[in-house]
């Protein structure tokens, strides 16, 4: 987050709503269509007026990037670049020339110049770039071995790759790029690591078009394509020609620079190309570096290059010389027009007389995340820009304030979330309205709304009394944006739990306590539970078992979870104790270990405690049935309460993902395993949901969990438990373990979930293991490993502990193991205390705990 951000007190609200009165600028009105505009838990950016229905005392504010200090290893100045941001790795594509080189300078022929090479750089932060020896070819550029391409004129002119996220996409076509010139098209290659590259025919996919015959420079830029979820079909954006109206006489005036789009389903056949109408009369758009945002893919970014051709600093210049600028356009998935905002200039040449030379300024493709806060755009001279996330334009208010009423619109969420900022007397707070009336909704009036000060990139939007918007998701309204002194750069009405500034604390569920009684025959569907049952019913033991478990006539302990009514009671415990979520280990949807899942999913308590899922070897299956797999999931991903971070990027644990795995050989190895994860964040995307955030949990040092994370294309790593066989070592010991952990993550440089440790004292399994464990663990062996049990204060310490280390993660969640591992000695769930009442301290605690940490922010 930006800055801490405060609430007014209704008295001050109230005042500053009588003090408001309308700017000198004239109200703005926008047409509405009667239908509702659908945008689900989409990211809104106020980059156009799609959304808007009139603007009172506001106004549209382009805000300027910000060029950063040179790094110590910044990328070089070259032409034609592309960033993708690829998981945790940045990966950099630029043309340069073999050194040396001068006959092509020389003899310049169009797009066909020998000496172009296309070089490859990765970063891991997107500020210092390392420039990797590939061995590929025996060509050096000025870095080194880290040429990618070399003597293929002239598909090293404009290389322009991107990582296809298309549902289904084989491994081998992971990565995908256009190149060519109006001699050969557009050809199209394909990469399985985004280094080793490939045509995927020799034939163009896009021909060069007619429809300016003569002009000299066809296909003269990058070409930038990518895989649309909002529109199901892959989109590019090349570099066409028009002739200029009236006909000029000078040759090199006689044609405009223009932008035309076309789509495909498969990447290999195209639709006509067709004009985007992009250029005001007589202007020349050289480069349109158009590419999905990051954040609300149904946006697409335009970073384009004009330039003055004939005009340099105002003076006539001859032949095809001028200056150049970058200008911002957006176009919304599904049009074939950009959205102009603002004609002026988005980045200026500056003041470097050789930022007013020819061509002198462009951006390199894709505006990217550099920070939680912060987005990067590439200069064509080496220079990085930042703007704040989602800060490109903002509807802008001044000191007399102003007013925003949106068209009408439905949502799927119940919170709203506000990328603002405000001066200290500056203030922002919201109206939900009725679509048809214009009303506002009982308890949703501005004077209802906690105005807001600060600076935020996700904050939420709340109103006196109603906690969040569920009853009127899916409904018609609009909403009334009351700023003064205020940006308010987008919005987005999303699950609870999208914020992402409070830590928030989930529990692992183990659930082989859900089934029939009648069905706990050995062998049967309840196995693990009799397996319970027989390891928890010696008395020493007997009172870890859960708060449903009972004492029969026979002094034998029976437990049966398989009701609603304890499931039902399990959350309200949960709650009570201030937990987040639970992460809920799946097994197959018919297998008696699903059965806490789909209790918890029928509860009319759920939306007390959020959920996530672990999904673990059997989750996906083989190859053949991953999808299945990836379709369950995503199933989940987008019921309410399914647990978001980072600013609703679904929640999602992979445990023990080890490469060396058959399971993920069968999927065709480390390939076929980030395949699977492309596919399932490819199908999160097109439901509208978040870029899903997937965290691996493994045993083995942090070093090592870190590999197989990036081997598999996953966020962050974590694990399921951590011990080191205590001899019965206190509780301390047990914490330290897992502090260790936590620590020895950090220097590797991975985000990082970290885990928190409620207990390690298998001594009920030793004793009797279950079936499970019956080829490795022998009866009564290793009865001396285990921890000392925590008390409630100690456990409560350490959770608050892990709480603030995950402060300075990006995730800002905790994993606890576990909620029900009784017999393995972790849990939070209530047990079997005396006389039958169910004891519930350690809960009690960390819920006192985490009322302490609130109350001591607020302060």
């Amino acid at each position: 987050m930006f800055s801490s951000i405060h609430t007014l007190s209704a008295a001050v609200a109230a005042g500053l709503l009588l003090m408001m009165t309308p700017s000198p600028l004239a109200a703005q009105e926008k047409s509405t269509s009667s239908k509702p505009i659908e945008i689900g838990t989409r990211l809104e950016l106020f980059v156009d007026d799609h959304l808007v229905e009139r603007m009172t005392g506001v106004a549209f504010r382009l805000h300027a990037p910000v060029k950063q200090a040179p790094a110590k290893s910044p990328l070089p100045s070259g032409p034609y670049g592309t960033i993708l941001k690829d998981g945790d790795l940045y990966r950099a594509y630029y043309r340069s020339d073999i050194p040396g080189y001068e006959i092509g300078r020389q003899t310049r022929n169009a797009d066909n110049e020998p000496n172009e090479i296309t070089c490859y750089a990765e970063s891991r932060d997107g500020i210092e770039w390392t420039f990797p020896d590939l061995g590929i070819t025996e060509i050096q550029s000025s870095k080194g071995g880290n040429v990618i391409l070399a003597r293929q004129v002239p598909f090293t002119h404009n290389f322009t790759p991107f990582l296809d996220t298309r549902p289904g996409v084989g491994p081998d076509a992971r990565y995908k790029a256009l190149a060519g010139s109006g001699g050969t098209g557009l050809v199209a290659f394909k990469s399985a690591d985004g280094i080793h590259w490939s045509k995927i025919q020799d034939a163009p996919v896009i021909q060069t078009p007619s429809s300016a015959p003569g002009t000299p420079w066809p296909f003269d830029g990058p070409s930038p394509a990518f895989w649309s979820a909002a529109e199901n079909c892959y989109v590019c954006f090349v570099c066409t020609w028009g002739k200029i109206e009236p006909p000029q006489t000078d040759p090199h005036k006689k044609f405009q620079r223009r932008v035309s789009r076309a789509t495909s389903t498969d990447f290999i056949t195209w639709t006509p190309l067709a004009d985007t109408g992009a250029n005001l009369p007589g202007e020349q758009l050289y480069t349109s570096q158009t590419h999905p945002y990051f954040r609300a893919p149904h946006i697409y970014i335009a970073t384009m290059m004009r330039f003055t051709q004939g005009m340099e600093r105002g003076e006539p210049v001859e032949g095809n010389n001028g200056s150049s600028d970058i200008v911002l356009m957006t176009m919304r998935a599904g049009s074939a027009a950009y959205q102009r905002t603002f004609r002026e200039a988005f980045i200026r040449p500056g003041l470097d007389p050789q930022r007013w030379a020819r061509k002198a300024n462009s951006a390199w493709l894709n505006v990217v995340p550099t920070g939680d806060a912060e987005m990067s755009i590439y200069h064509i001279n080496g220079d990085r820009y930042t703007l704040r996330t989602d800060g490109f334009i903002s509807v802008n208010a001044g000191a007399d304030g102003g007013e925003l009423l949106t068209k009408p619109l439905t949502f799927a969420g119940d919170a709203l979330f506000v990328n603002f900022s405000t001066g200290a007397a500056g203030s922002l707070r919201v109206e939900i309205q009725d679509a048809s009336s214009g009303q506002a909704l009982p308890g949703f009036g501005l004077e209802d709304c906690q105005a807001l000060i600060g600076d935020a990139i996700e904050r939420r939007v709340r109103w006196k009394n109603n906690p969040d918007l569920a009853a009127i998701a899916g409904k018609p309204v609009r909403l009334r944006f009351a700023l003064r002194e205020c940006d308010l750069y987008s919005f987005r009405l999303a699950p609870r739990g999208w914020e992402g500034e409070p830590v928030t604390v989930g529990a692992i569920r183990w659930d082989a306590w859900h089934t029939p009684v009648a069905a706990t025959a050995h062998g049967g569907a309840g196995g693990p539970v009799k397996a319970m049952e027989a390891s928890l019913n010696p008395h020493p033991y007997r009172w870890r078992a859960p708060f449903f478990a009972r004492v029969d006539t026979h002094d034998t302990l029976r437990i049966d979870g398989y009701t609603q009514e304890v499931l039902d009671r399990e959350i309200a415990y949960a709650k009570a104790g201030g937990l987040d979520y639970w992460a809920f280990l799946l097994y197959a949807e018919d297998n008696c270990m699903s059965q806490g899942l789909s209790l918890y999913l029928s509860s009319s308590r759920r939306r007390d405690v959020n959920f996530c899922a672990i999904a673990g070897p059997g989750t996906f299956g083989g190859r053949a049935t991953w999808e299945a797999g990836v379709a369950r999931i995503v199933r989940y991903m987008k019921e309410p309460g399914y647990q978001t971070v980072c600013g609703g990027r679904p929640l999602l644990y992979l445990m023990r993902f080890q490469p060396e795995d058959k399971w993920i050989q069968a999927w065709g190895g480390p390939s076929g395993a980030r395949e699977l994860l492309a596919r399932l964040r490819a199908e999160a995307r097109a439901a509208g949901l978040g870029d899903p955030y997937v965290v691996v949990m493994n045993e083995g040092p942090a070093a090592q969990v870190k590999r197989v994370a990036d081997t598999v294309g996953a966020n962050a790593i974590s694990d399921y438990a951590r011990q080191a066989n205590g001899a019965g070592a206190p509780y301390a010991e047990l914490a330290g373990e897992a502090r260790a952990f936590w620590n020895a993550c950090a220097p590797t440089g991975a985000e990082v979930v970290p885990l928190a440790m409620a207990g390690w004292d298998r001594r009920p399994r030793v004793e009797r293991p279950v079936p499970w464990e019956a080829a490795w663990q022998k009866p009564n062996v290793g009865l001396d490993k285990f921890y000392v049990l925590p008390t409630p204060e100690e456990l409560a310490a350490h959770v608050g502990e892990a709480m603030a280390w995950a402060e300075q993660c990006p995730a800002k969640t905790v994993i606890v193991y576990a909620w029900n591992e009784h017999d393995e000695g972790g849990w939070l769930c209530p047990t079997l205390g005396a006389g039958g009442k169910p004891d519930a301290s350690r809960l009690e605690a960390i819920g006192r705990m985490r009322k302490s940490r609130a109350h001591q922010k607020a302060e």
